[in-house]
């Protein structure tokens, strides 16, 4: 019988550990893929976990050793969502050189190229969580503080004159999305960061 070494163990222990790993990224993968399926059928209101699952063919047992709710998988699918705009934007943005209307456009191209999944998550009412996200990026806040800055204007609080912007913006984008992206989104930036 051959003798285990410790870096064997390792790499067993290791092996074991992205097999796992692996199971649940793709149970999550089913379970969202699910979800957006029905998303596409009725609103979230109107989903339940026991169909969520028999969507996946998965159980609720599954599923509850993930998620507490169907929220907080649709939150998850949000908040990764957001995190992978951030990413493709930290790929391709030069940071010096892009302007903040180009930047918005290699978001909305983003935005364009997963339409479907973007489309039915607004169409679901998460303003608020979407809005946030939005504000997140540290163009568009950087954006709206220098015109906060700029303006002056001591009868608007700060925050009101935030969450006016992004629900024109968000608007605007949603809009732009259940159009099927009809504009160039050079042209929807241009017209985004005159909104302001």
């Amino acid at each position: 019988m051959k003798e285990l070494k410790t870096e064997d163990t390792l790499d067993l222990v290791d092996e074991k550990s992205e097999k796992i790993h692996e199971k649940i990224r793709n149970t999550k993968k089913a379970l969202a893929k699910s979800l957006i399926k029905l998303l596409q059928e009725k609103p979230v209101t109107q989903i339940d976990v026991s169909e969520l699952c028999k969507n996946a063919n998965l159980n609720r047992t599954t599923f509850y050793n993930h998620y507490n709710s169907i929220y907080a998988l649709l939150d998850e699918m949000v908040s990764e969502f957001f995190k992978n705009v951030k990413k493709y934007l930290a790929d391709s943005i030069d940071e010096k050189s892009e302007n903040t209307a180009a930047k918005i456009a290699l978001m909305l191209k983003y935005l364009k190229q997963n339409r479907h999944f973007v489309r039915t998550i607004m169409n679901n009412n998460l303003y608020e969580e979407i809005g946030n996200k939005l504000i997140s990026f540290d163009f568009v806040s950087n954006l709206l503080n220098t015109n906060i800055k700029y303006r002056q204007n001591i009868y608007i609080n700060d925050a009101y004159y935030i969450g006016f912007i992004i629900s024109g913006w968000y608007a605007v984008i949603k809009r732009w999305v259940n159009e099927d992206c009809d504009l160039d989104e050079n042209t929807l930036a241009r017209l985004l960061t005159s909104i302001y």
